[in-house]
């Protein structure tokens, strides 16, 4: 098995790499007190940043086939705790080395 992505200061789960090999977006509850958010990362290395905001838990997440969208479970839209799928389109043209999406 060949590491392919290492983060030092998170707990990365549920990884999901691109269909491209590019990107990985994961799960982690670091700098949040609620809930679980969405992070991205060059799966070369580099800074992850966050996709999704605190007071949520997000989870799942699964990229499209053509690599400009991925689909995840949330908690967001319904106060009771049950999860609810979404969707979020990502410019990964205009993300190489940036900070947000």
């Amino acid at each position: 098995m060949k590491q392919v992505f290492s983060v030092d200061s998170q707990l990365v789960m549920q990884p999901s790499i691109s269909p491209d090999g590019r990107w990985v977006v994961y799960v982690s509850d670091v700098g949040t007190d609620e809930g679980r958010r969405l992070w991205m990362a060059q799966a070369s290395g580099g800074a992850p940043w966050p996709l999704t905001t605190e007071g949520h838990t997000d989870q799942m997440p699964s990229w499209f086939p053509g690599g400009d969208r991925v689909v995840f479970l949330s908690t967001r839209s319904d106060r009771s705790g049950s999860r609810k799928q979404f969707a979020m389109v990502l410019d990964l043209n205009n993300c190489i080395g940036c900070q947000t999406c």
